[in-house]
This record gives C-alpha cells, structure tokens and sequence, in this order.
C-alpha cells in the first residue's frame, strides 16, 4: 500500500514565504548599504592627530613639508577602472599607475575670497632610496579662487603617476596653501603635459617660503608602483 505524501504547506503558504525572504533581502541589502556609506564616512573624517600619523609613517614629513596640516585635501580619481563613486585618495592609498592619469577632482577647506595654491610632486625620483632628482612636479596651479581651481592659473600641467620599473613605491604628495594675495604673480616656467622638462629637482618647501605661502592648509597622498596589478573595473 502506497502511503500519501505528506503536505507540508498549506494552500499559499510557499507564496508567503517567498514573500517574506524577499522582504529580508531588501532589508539586509539596505543595512549594507547604509553600513558601506558609515564607513566611508568614518575613512573620510580625518582627525589632525590621524593626518600627522600617516605623514610620519610615510615620512612625508619632513621630505616634502615641514607642518603638520590639520586638513586634508579630499581628492577623488575618475577612470574606468574605478568605483561608481571614484578612486579616493586616503593617506597612502595604493592606486595603479593607470588610474591616475586624468585629473582628479580636489577640494579642501576654504574660503570663497582668498585664492589658494595647490601642488602635486613625487619625492621619490628615480626612488625612494636614492631620490638624486627629488621632488618632481605632476601639478602646480595657483591663484586659484576658493575650491574652484579649474579656474586657476595652471603653471604645470597635470601629469598621472609615471614610478619607473624596479624603483619601488613612489608616494604623490598633495599640498594646498593659503596665498596672502589674490592673483599673485608667480615667476616659474609654464610646463605642458607632455614635457618632462624643468619637472625634476622641485622643491615645495623652497616654492612656498619664495612666496611666503606659509604652511601648507590640507595635504594628502597615495602610493603607486610600476608594476601594482590592475584592478578589474569597480574595485
């Protein structure tokens, strides 16, 4: 005698069910991503105390600066390789090479009145354990009104992350600085994207004492290296 199978839901009940996990992966979907954007949040808050430990581990005082800047200059890279929501550069952020070569976009605590002046070098040419032609200029833009600086002077055009092969991780120093003047009359050479001349043997400490910029307001930097492997996209 065949014996009846044995019903284990009632008529709907499967339905209901499905109902119910649908209804709890929206919400463990929502959590995560109100979780995601706490964190980055968290990263983004930089304390004066945390800027100066990233700046001493990775020496970037004293090689480039000498102050210890209680803001940090928030810059984002756009590429294809990207997040949706960018490249953020976090205090010794590992970024390939690759990644860098347009652009970013930078912002940093200011005042819509004044004019700032915001510079990009490697100290670590040809490498960090013989830097013979320490610091070399990736940007220099001054005269710059507010956070707005794709309206400043650009004195050196940009140019992305370049570390030779074999030379190791090269850290990219970003520094912002307060002019004492709107639209001051810097004498430096005009550099073109594709030139490599007068890029080498920078310094940014000597930059800023010839124009009495004082110390730097905001810093921040990232790592790159010849041969990081690349990302796949969204990572």
């Amino acid at each position: 005698m065949t014996s009846s199978p044995v019903v284990l839901f009632h008529a709907g009940r499967p339905l209901d069910i499905i109902r119910v996990v649908c209804s709890m992966m929206h919400l463990i979907g929502a959590i995560m991503l109100l979780l995601n954007t706490f964190s980055k949040t968290i990263l983004a808050e930089r304390t004066p105390r945390s800027i100066k430990a990233q700046l001493d581990l990775f020496d970037v005082v004293p090689d480039v600066i000498n102050t210890y800047p209680e803001s940090e200059c928030e810059v984002i890279y756009s590429c294809m390789n990207c997040p949706e929501d960018g490249r953020v550069v976090d205090f010794g952020t590992e970024i390939h090479p690759i990644e860098t070569q347009v652009e970013p976009s930078v912002e940093w605590p200011a005042d819509p009145n004044l004019n700032y002046a915001l510079v990009l070098v490697d100290p670590d040419v040809p490498s960090k354990a013989v830097p013979t032609m320490r610091e070399w200029q990736h940007w220099l833009v001054v005269n710059i009104p507010g956070i707005d600086f794709m309206s400043g002077k650009v004195l050196t055009e940009y140019q992305g992350a370049t570390p030779p092969n074999g030379t190791g991780p090269h850290r990219y120093v970003f520094s912002v600085y307060q002019q004492p003047r709107k639209n001051m009359t810097f004498v430096e050479p005009k550099i073109e994207k594709r030139s490599d001349k007068n890029r080498s043997m920078f310094s940014t400490r000597r930059f800023a004492d010839e124009y009495k910029l004082g110390d730097p307001i905001a810093v921040n930097f990232f790592m790159s290296e010849y041969n990081y492997p690349p990302r796949k996209p969204g990572e």
